[in-house]
């Protein structure tokens, strides 16, 4: 399954309307975590250097 497929539907929403607005300019972007996993308080993260390129391969 391609990255783009699971990508909330909400961020493909918004996507779609900047280029329908023909919007340009730089924006910003959340990465968040919907669940946590079983029996933990917090979330500690790694590798988020590999966000970008992801987002860069979503684009149209």
């Amino acid at each position: 399954m391609s990255d783009v497929t699971t990508t909330a539907l909400y961020e493909v929403t918004m996507a779609l309307s900047c280029v329908r607005e023909d919007m340009h300019a730089p924006a910003t972007l959340s990465l968040f975590v919907r669940d946590l996993p079983p029996g933990r308080g917090f979330l500690v993260t790694a590798s988020l250097e590999l966000a970008p390129d992801f987002l860069a391969r979503c684009r149209t």
